[in-house]
C-alpha cells in the first residue's frame, strides 16, 4: 500500500513502528489491538516476524490474516508485544497484562518504542535527615521544656501564595483592574523593605509605606488606601498550618507558657488579627521586631526573649535553619526545626514544578497547591519525599482544580469575545464546568449575556434525530464500530434487531465486508427512519422546552471532542453553531474539515504523536466531569429522558461527587485570594504537568482511589473499565 494516500495519524503509526522496531526483526512480537492501525501496520512492514495479535475479547480468531493469541500461546511463543492503541488507552490495557512481563519477561512497548515499565518505576527521591524527624518528637520536646516559643510565618501559620512577594503582585493588579491605578507596585514594595532592612533591622509597616509614598510619588489617601489593601489580602491569604496549630494546642494543654516570636513589619494589632483568624489563642507573649525594636536575625530578639525567661527550659520551633535555630541556640534555646511548605516543595517528588516560577498566576496555582498539599510539616516524612494521595477531595483540589480553572477562564475568555446568546454544556461533561463557569461569572460579574444551559444529549442521542434518508444512515454506519450487528443496530440507529434475526449475533469489526454489514442495517431501513422521525419530534419539545431556535447564536461544550455532537446540533437546527473544548479530536475528519468552527484550549488531539497529559489521560479527566445520571439514550414527547442503565456508575457517583467538591474548593479559594481572576494567564504546560504528576510514580494514590474511575461507553459498544493507569 501507498502510504502517502493513508491519513496522517496511520502514517505516523507506520513509521513510528518502523523506526522503533526494526532492530527487532529476529524477535517473535505480538501486536495488542485489532484496529485499522493494526491493519495499516501489517500491510506496510516486511521482515518482521509477528507472530499473532492480542485482544481481550476475541481469541482465537483472524483479523488481516493474523490470529488473536491466547494468554498461553503468548507466554510460550512470544519475545516481545507492541500495544498499537491511542495513548489513552495504554494504560488500560498494559494494566491488564503486565502480569506477562512481571512474571514471564516478555517486554510490552508502545509504538513510539517506549518499554513501559521503565516509565512505572518506583520514584526515590534522595534522603534527607528532616525525613526522621516526626510529631511526636516534637511533642516530646515540649514534654520536656517550660517554655515554648513558635516562629509565625511558615510554622504556624502561612500564605496561600508561593512566595510572600506573590501578596504585592496581587496587591497591584487590584490597584489596578479594580481602581485603574498602574504603578510598579511589587518592585518597589520589595525594594523599600530591603533599604529600611539594610538601615534598620526591625522596620515598621508604616516606614516602608513612607518610602514607597516617595518613590511612587502619590498623595496620602492612595497611600492609606493600598495599605489596606495589603493588608486585607494578607488576611485573606492567611491559614493555619493545621498539625503546627495542634501541637500548638498540645503545648497550651500541658501548661506550658507560649511566646510567638516573628520577625515582622506588621503591627501587633494585624498580626493579632491574623492569629485570630487561624484559631490561635492563649499565649503568654506576641513578640514582634517592628513593635520591640529586635529582630531574630540579628539575635537580639532571642536575647531578649531569654532575659525573661531566666533559668527556664527553652524551645523554640520555626522554619528558618538560622534565624529559626542557629540564632537561638547562641542563647542556649533549645530548638526544633519544622519545614516550611515552600521547602516540602523543594525537597518532594513535584520539585519539577518549582523549575520556573516567574509567572505570578503559576505562582497563585502553585500557593494553593503547596498550602494543601504541604500545609503538614511532617507529611513527607514516611514516604521520605514522595506526595502520598489517600483523600479523592484532596486528589481533586490539587491535580484537577488547577486544570479546571485554567480552561474556564480561557472559555469564558471566548465567550466574551463571540458575543454567544446560547452556551450549551452538554451532558454529562458539561456538568461540573457550567457549575464552575457561573461560579466565576457570578463572583467577577462579568458582562456576559449568554444564558448558560446544562444540555442534556448524548452521541446516540443527538445523531438519531437527524436520519431522515439512506444518505443519512449511510453516513452513521461509516464509523467504525466493536460489537454484535445486533449491538450496532440498536446503539446506532435506536431500533433493536427482529427475534428471528439470527444474524444479529454476528461480530462487526475492522476487517468486516462492508457492502454485507450495509444490507443487514438497510434491511431495517424503514423502522430506522420511522424510529429517528419520533425521536426528532421529542428532540424538537426539548429544545423548545430549553428556549433554543435557529435564530441563537450558540456555543457548544464537550470535554474532548471530534465534534459529532456539535454536528449533529448544527444539523437538526439546520444551521453552522461553534464548539469549544478542552481538546479536538482527529479534525480535520468526517464532520469538520478545519476549525472554522471549533476551538480548543489544548489543540488538536492525534491520537498518536500529541504529547500532553490531558490526551494521555482524557478517558480519567472524564469520568469526573459527569453528572448523577446514566448516558442519556434518548428525549420522550413530554421532555423526560430515557437514560441507560449501568448499576455501577450510579453507584460511583458519591466518590465523584468528593473529586467535584475539592474542585470547587480550589475554584473558590483561588476567587478569595484574588477576585481579578480573569486576568489570569495560567500556563496550559503548568496544568497539565500537575495532571500528570498525578499519575507518575513521583505519587502514591491509594487503591481505593484509583478504582473510582471507570470509562463506560454504549454508543461504541465498549465495556465498563477502570481508567487509572498501573
Amino acid at each position: 500500500m501507498d502510504t502517502e494516500v493513508l491519513p496522517v495519524e496511520s502514517k505516523y503509526v507506520i513509521e513510528s513502528f518502523i523506526e522503533n522496531f526494526t532492530k527487532y526483526k529476529e524477535k517473535s512480537i505480538a501486536l495488542y489491538g485489532i484496529g485499522i492501525n493494526t491493519k495499516n501496520i501489517l500491510d506496510n512492514i516486511d521482515g518482521f516476524n509477528i507472530l499473532g495479535l492480542m485482544d481481550a475479547e476475541n481469541v482465537g480468531q483472524y483479523f488481516f490474516g493474523k490470529k488473536v493469541l491466547s494468554y498461553d500461546e503468548v507466554i510460550k511463543n512470544v519475545d516481545m508485544i507492541v500495544i498499537v492503541a491511542r495513548k489513552s488507552i495504554v494504560n488500560l490495557i498494559y494494566k491488564r497484562i503486565e502480569f506477562i512481563e512481571k512474571e514471564y519477561g516478555i517486554h510490552i512497548y508502545t509504538v513510539d518504542g517506549d518499554l513501559i515499565s521503565n516509565k512505572n518505576k518506583e520514584f526515590i527521591v534522595d534522603d534527607i535527615d528532616y525525613w526522621k524527624i516526626n510529631k511526636e518528637q516534637l511533642m516530646a520536646k515540649i514534654d520536656e521544656n517550660e517554655i515554648i516559643s513558635f516562629d509565625v510565618f511558615d510554622t504556624i501559620i502561612m500564605r496561600k501564595t508561593l512566595k510572600p512577594q506573590n501578596i504585592f503582585e496581587i496587591v497591584e493588579r487590584k490597584l489596578y483592574e479594580e481602581n485603574s491605578i498602574k504603578l510598579d507596585f511589587k518592585n518597589i514594595r520589595v525594594q523599600c523593605e530591603r533599604e529600611l532592612n539594610e538601615k534598620n533591622e526591625a522596620p515598621k509597616f508604616d516606614e516602608i509605606y513612607r518610602e514607597l509614598k516617595n518613590k511612587l510619588n502619590i498623595d496620602n489617601d492612595l497611600l492609606e488606601e493600598i495599605k489596606k489593601i495589603e493588608i486585607e489580602t494578607e488576611l485573606n491569604c492567611i491559614i493555619p498550618r493545621h498539625e503546627m496549630v495542634d501541637i500548638y494546642k498540645y503545648a497550651l494543654d500541658k501548661n506550658k507558657k507560649i511566646y510567638l516570636l516573628s520577625d515582622m513589619y506588621f503591627s501587633y494589632d494585624v498580626l493579632e488579627k491574623f492569629l485570630k483568624k487561624c484559631k490561635i489563642y492563649g499565649y503568654k507573649k506576641l513578640i514582634i521586631s517592628s513593635d520591640c525594636g529586635k529582630s531574630k536575625a540579628s539575635g537580639k530578639m532571642f536575647e531578649y526573649y531569654a532575659k525573661l525567661n531566666k533559668n527556664k527550659k527553652m524551645l523554640h520551633i520555626g522554619d528558618n535553619p538560622r534565624v529559626d535555630i542557629k540564632m537561638a541556640k547562641i542563647y542556649n534555646i533549645d530548638t526544633f526545626h519544622v519545614f516550611s511548605s515552600y521547602e516540602l516543595f523543594m525537597h518532594s517528588s513535584f520539585k519539577e514544578l518549582l523549575v520556573d516560577t516567574s509567572n505570578i498566576d503559576n505562582n497563585i496555582i502553585l500557593g494553593l497547591f503547596a498550602s494543601s498539599m504541604f500545609n503538614n510539616p511532617f507529611i513527607l516524612n514516611e514516604t521520605k519525599g514522595i506526595l502520598h494521595i489517600e483523600d479523592i477531595y484532596q486528589m481533586g483540589y490539587l491535580f484537577i482544580g488547577p486544570l479546571i480553572l485554567k480552561f474556564t477562564l480561557w472559555f469564558i475568555d471566548k465567550v466574551k469575545k463571540a458575543n454567544y446568546t446560547k452556551i450549551l454544556f452538554c451532558a454529562r461533561d458539561g456538568y461540573l464546568i457550567k457549575e464552575i463557569y457561573d461560579l466565576i461569572i457570578d463572583t467577577i460579574n462579568i458582562d456576559i449575556n449568554a444564558e448558560s444551559i446544562y444540555f442534556k444529549t448524548s452521541r446516540r442521542a443527538a445523531t438519531i434525530p437527524t436520519i431522515e434518508n439512506e444518505n443519512d444512515i449511510e453516513f452513521i454506519l461509516k464509523k467504525l464500530f466493536k460489537g454484535t450487528k445486533g449491538q450496532l443496530l440498536k446503539s446506532r440507529f435506536g431500533v433493536k434487531a427482529s427475534l428471528d434475526d439470527y444474524e444479529s449475533e454476528e461480530l462487526v469489526t475492522v476487517d468486516s465486508d462492508y457492502e454485507e454489514l450495509r444490507k443487514y442495517i438497510f434491511s431495517y431501513k424503514d423502522e430506522i427512519i420511522s424510529n429517528a422521525e419520533a425521536e426528532a419530534n421529542a428532540y424538537k419539545n426539548y429544545l423548545k422546552h430549553i428556549n433554543v431556535n435557529y435564530s441563537d447564536n450558540i456555543c457548544v461544550f464537550d470535554f474532548v471532542s471530534s465534534g459529532t455532537i456539535q454536528y449533529y446540533i448544527s444539523k437538526f437546527l439546520n444551521k453552522s453553531i461553534d464548539g469549544l473544548y478542552f481538546a479536538s479530536n482527529s479534525i480535520p475528519n468526517r464532520f469538520y474539515n478545519d476549525f472554522r468552527y471549533i476551538d480548543s484550549l489544548f489543540g488538536n488531539i492525534n491520537e498518536f504523536n500529541t504529547n500532553n497529559n490531558l490526551q494521555k489521560y482524557y478517558f480519567f479527566i472524564e469520568s469526573i466531569l459527569t453528572d448523577e445520571n446514566n448516558t442519556l439514550i434518548k428525549y420522550e414527547k413530554d421532555s423526560t429522558f430515557i437514560y441507560e442503565d449501568h448499576k455501577k456508575s450510579n453507584r460511583n457517583f458519591s466518590k465523584i461527587s468528593k473529586v467535584h467538591d475539592g474542585i470547587r474548593s480550589f475554584i473558590k479559594d483561588t476567587l478569595s485570594m484574588d477576585n481579578n481572576i480573569i486576568s489570569y494567564n495560567i500556563d496550559n504546560k503548568l496544568v497539565d504537568e500537575i495532571l500528570g504528576l498525578l499519575m507518575s510514580n513521583k505519587c502514591i494514590v491509594d487503591t481505593n482511589i484509583k478504582k473510582s474511575f471507570y470509562n463506560e461507553n454504549e454508543y461504541d459498544c465498549e465495556k465498563e473499565d477502570y481508567v487509572w493507569p498501573s
